[in-house]
């Protein structure tokens, strides 16, 4: 199956290493509530807007 099918389009996805500040603007500029995580082209998994926050409050 391809994330193009089941994802809202355009499909927005951050990079593990992605800043943390950065990926909560991100979502809060597109209004995301969860986003693939994608690295070398690869989707390795989710992430939600809640996780990026409490990763934040912890840091």
């Amino acid at each position: 199956m391809n994330i193009y099918e089941i994802m809202t389009k355009p499909v927005i996805g951050v990079e593990p290493e992605m800043d943390i500040r950065y990926s909560a603007r991100l979502f809060d500029n597109f209004g995301l509530s969860i986003a693939p995580v994608i690295a070398g082209g690869e989707v390795k998994g989710v992430v939600s807007y809640n996780e990026i926050v409490l990763a934040g409050i912890a840091d």
